[in-house]
């Protein structure tokens, strides 16, 4: 399926967006390669300004994949041309989702660059992956 032009209304959290979509209309929509630190978690608030300011960059576009458990939309976003996972996950500002995207050469190497030269939550002591977090 090819990405559809879409209006955003807001940004969740590092790894979840509000959006219109046409076709769906208003959806809470997951990115569907990452996961970013919670809200709550040592650097949620920077994964969340993280993704805001890549939304800013240009038009918002969204491939729909499938529906959660919890009703979201998980789908791939994209800002142009260039994949919004991809781009959160260089820059440090959330983990690859591996267990949903195994076969991603492009997140797992975005991935290891940014933890190998420490960027944003790579440069904390000891990041803990939000799935971990939200076990505690």
């Amino acid at each position: 399926m090819k990405p559809v032009g879409s209006q955003l209304h807001r940004v969740i959290d590092g790894d979840t967006v509000e959006a219109t979509i046409p076709g769906y209309g208003r959806e809470r929509i997951r990115l569907s390669s990452i996961d970013a630190p919670e809200r709550n978690q040592p650097y949620g608030n920077q994964s969340t300004q993280c993704l805001r300011e890549l939304l800013r960059q240009g038009s918002l576009s969204v491939k729909p994949k499938k529906t959660d458990k919890y009703g979201r939309l998980v789908a791939d976003l994209y800002v142009g041309d260039d994949r919004v996972d991809v781009a959160m996950v260089e820059r440090g500002c959330a983990w690859w989702y591996s267990r949903y995207a195994p076969a991603s050469v492009v997140l797992a190497k975005a991935h290891y660059t940014a933890k190998f030269e420490k960027r944003g939550l790579w440069a904390g002591s000891n990041p803990i992956k939000p799935e971990q977090w939200r076990r505690r």
